[in-house]
């Protein structure tokens, strides 16, 4: 079930709830539907189930809905618009105290891994990914952030030989093309597309596009659990694959629901990723317009705190 579809079901559900005075369970409808009006970018709905399911779910003592549905889903709103790097890792270590003895300490250190990650102490990143991966149940839809997350920091801390070894490793647990699946497997490809293209497999990165280009089209805009725009992820598959008019129409995409939502750093990882788009181009006036947008990414990248994204986009900048 696509995020639309779930909130066009939950509507209906949670309303047939509220007349059969089953508030526990209209708790545990909205938790979800305010994670997909996030992933759909709706954020003005999401603040409006937000303001309602949060004191229905401390009212009620609903643990599940307050720590690992609604929670989350406020974090990723409110952390989209304002990235301040502390108060996520004061959020990461307390859903941690919650997603373990709930059995949700995929996302717990995929979170706290997120967090060392934008930070640059990328060796406790990967350490703390790989703590997500060993919490992660098999077979579970709720996975695949956290093996998402793990296989991406693999790639930018050079492992090169790793990425490719878990990535063949969870190949069954890729999505098929044009069939249903569990919400956590989409991570896997979104993620994947960077990681390769991080270690130079263009072509395995550049075959994942039509995953990521169907995944788009369900009218995904973000997911909460490893924060990246759907459409970024579609920029970065296509630019591995050469198709740079694709790329840059999928790169303007992301960066106008970058400015809508709005999400300050996944406008600056728009920019960094379609900014070496453009020096691989490399048509008249490419280097110009990735010099003014990298220098845009590098502002905000200092502003927040992200010192080894800041050195990643002062390195792209100098081929300019």
């Amino acid at each position: 079930m696509c995020s639309s579809d779930l909130l066009d079901a939950g509507r209906e559900g949670a309303a047939l709830l509220r007349e059969s005075g089953d508030l526990w369970e209209v708790a545990g409808v909205l938790g979800f539907m305010e994670a997909a009006a996030v992933e759909l970018g709706r954020m003005g709905l999401a603040t409006e189930i937000s303001n309602e399911v949060g004191p229905l779910a401390q009212r009620l003592g609903h643990t599940f809905v307050a720590g690992i549905t609604h929670e989350p889903a406020q974090w990723a709103r409110e952390f989209a618009s304002n990235p301040d790097l502390t108060r996520f890792e004061d959020f990461a270590q307390r859903h941690l105290t919650i997603g373990v003895p709930l059995g949700f300490g995929h996302h717990s250190y995929t979170f706290l891994g997120y967090s060392a990650f934008l930070r640059g102490d990328w060796d406790e990143a990967l350490r703390l990914m790989q703590e997500a991966t060993r919490h992660s149940p098999e077979g579970s839809a709720t996975a695949g952030a956290d093996w998402g997350g793990y296989i991406q920091t693999l790639a930018y801390c050079a492992h090169s030989t790793r990425v490719l070894t878990v990535l063949d490793a969870r190949r069954a647990d890729m999505p098929h093309a044009g069939q249903p699946h569990g919400y956590g497997l989409w991570y896997l490809p979104l993620a994947s597309v960077e990681a390769l293209y991080v270690i130079g497999e263009r072509a395995r990165a550049a075959q994942l596009y039509p995953l990521v280009a169907e995944y788009a089209a369900t009218g995904a805009v973000l997911t909460i659990f490893h924060p990246r725009l759907v459409q970024r992820s579609a920029g970065i598959a296509a630019a591995a694959a050469e198709q740079w008019d694709v790329a840059e129409r999928h790169f303007t995409t992301a960066l106008r629901h970058a400015r809508e939502l709005p999400h300050v750093l996944e406008a600056a990882e728009t920019r960094r990723f379609y900014a070496r788009m453009l020096l691989e181009r490399d048509q008249p006036g490419d280097r110009d317009s990735a010099r003014q947008i990298l220098d845009q990414a590098i502002t905000t990248y200092r502003r927040v705190g992200m010192p080894r994204h800041q050195e990643m986009a002062n390195a792209l900048r100098s081929q300019t």
